[in-house]
């Protein structure tokens, strides 16, 4: 069974990969026990809603 991820949870982990922290998929996926797969998703989402800027 897939754990569930409600909206407050992903806001945080969001705000993890935004400035000024800018943490990696790798060090969230760590230190939370996500798999890199499901961050990754998660931020290509963020990305494309414009809700997660680019690194550069």
């Amino acid at each position: 069974m897939r754990p569930i991820y409600d909206a407050k949870f992903r806001g945080e982990i969001r705000k993890r990969m935004s400035p000024p922290s800018r943490e990696t998929v790798t060090e969230i996926s760590r230190a939370t026990g996500i798999s890199r797969q499901t961050l990754y998703s998660w931020r290509h989402l963020w990305k494309r809603e414009g809700e997660l800027m680019p690194a550069s």
